[in-house]
């Protein structure tokens, strides 16, 4: 994991925001691993002016990801991300978060997929998902919005402002860094694009 600067932190109550998330996209002083050390050659990022892209080759077999450290502050046991996600190019592919996520690149997933289908699951350190709840939705555009939200063992998602689904687990508990994943099915190359990202500490 990247060294978080400890120079940029901020009041652990303030929402963190990025117009345009992402390693050397993100102007606001929000720390992100650097892609090199994590991401394998089928897989890169890419700073635009409608985002950050995600995008993965054909040959890609790893989930492909940019790594959040908020300022370089512990992150609180509860909150809530957002984000604007284009999943217009993601080939049948799916886009979301991956959060309360450790060293060991566990933890709880949120996505939703090209065809409208969400779900909520558990990932374990060797890259298992175990479903917690999932859905269908008819999605009216491209652009979808993302919310998540972690407060002790209730974990809820919500896309276009409106609650799809919740589950309970008590499996992780504490985070070293947050997500922001996209996956294209097996053999088929395409990209999900992420803009408006938000972290906000949740009390209690």
């Amino acid at each position: 994991a990247g060294a978080p600067n400890p120079t940029s932190v901020t009041s652990k109550q303030s929402p963190y925001t990025a117009t345009v998330p992402g390693p050397g996209c993100d102007t606001g002083g929000g720390v992100w691993e650097p892609p090199a050390l994590y991401l394998g050659k089928s897989t890169s990022l890419h700073c635009t002016s409608a985002g950050l892209v995600i995008n993965q080759a054909q040959d890609a077999n790893l989930l492909g990801e940019a790594r959040f450290f908020w300022t370089g502050a512990a992150f609180p046991a509860n909150y809530q991300v957002a984000t604007s996600i284009d999943v217009s190019q993601l080939n049948g592919g799916c886009a979301g978060f991956l959060t309360r996520t450790n060293a060991a690149q566990s933890g709880y997933s949120f996505a939703i997929c090209q065809n409208g289908g969400w779900w909520i699951a558990r990932v374990d350190a060797g890259g298992l998902p175990t479903l917690l709840a999932s859905g269908l939705v008819t999605l009216t555009s491209n652009q979808v919005a993302l919310q998540a939200t972690l407060k002790g063992p209730t974990l809820s998602l919500s896309l276009n402002g409106t609650a799809v689904g919740s589950a309970s687990d008590a499996t992780y508990t504490t985070t070293s860094e947050i997500d922001l994943i996209a996956q294209t099915p097996q053999a088929v190359s395409g990209s999900a694009t992420f803009t408006g990202f938000t972290f906000t500490p949740q009390a209690g």
